[in-house]
């Protein structure tokens, strides 16, 4: 499991959010750029975990709670496939479904996607491509993504997002940036929404 701290995070969503990404390439210190195609398991039974494949890895963060707008998470789980039945239950009980009766172990991505959630009408894969840029400002991490969703074609997203895991300094960055008053809404909360993806 992974041993990372939790962190605060607050992330808007836009169309354009290109003359916010210029600001804090102003200000901030440019580290990376990371350009990746993920697979994200949207789960209708809550929004306290993000899951999500990237690189062949099931990586599991859940949301251990809202504070003054932030949302504080926890990386639970980064696990490389085939998976074993530890992992796999780790990451759906985070998800907040049973373990498929069939299904106790996984050996790839594909199979992991077919048997454990093409199984339950409670989860839904939502395949996208982002290009982060990652600085870091005022102590914090900042991150400009653009993302596209293959299930809304000829469209990108814009999000940013600052992460640190002290609070104070985070609400001082987002009054800084002036996006303080904007809804902060995470990666599964952004996609089961332009997904349309209810609760059942």
């Amino acid at each position: 499991m992974p041993d990372s701290p939790p962190r605060y995070e607050f992330r808007i969503w836009g169309d354009d959010l290109s003359a916010l990404r210029r600001r804090i390439a102003a200000s901030g210190t440019y580290q990376r750029s990371i350009e990746s195609a993920e697979i994200y398991l949207l789960s209708r039974a809550t929004d306290r975990c993000n899951a999500k494949i990237r690189d062949g890895l099931l990586d599991v963060k859940r949301l251990l709670g809202e504070t003054r707008g932030l949302q504080q998470w926890m990386p639970i789980l980064k696990a490389s496939f085939p998976l074993d039945a530890t992992a796999l239950a780790a990451c759906l009980s985070c998800l907040a479904i049973g373990m498929p009766a069939p299904v106790r172990s996984v050996d790839t991505a594909d199979n992991f996607i077919r048997e454990a959630i093409g199984a339950s009408r409670l989860l839904v894969a939502a395949s996208i491509s982002k290009r982060r840029e990652i600085f870091t400002l005022d102590g914090c991490i900042a991150e400009f993504a653009a993302v596209t969703v293959a299930a809304i074609p000829d469209t990108v997203l814009h999000t940013v997002a600052i992460e640190s895991d002290d609070a104070e300094r985070l609400l001082a960055l987002a009054a800084g940036l002036g996006i303080g008053d904007l809804p902060n809404r995470s990666y599964v909360q952004e996609l089961k929404r332009r997904l349309r993806v209810a609760p059942i």
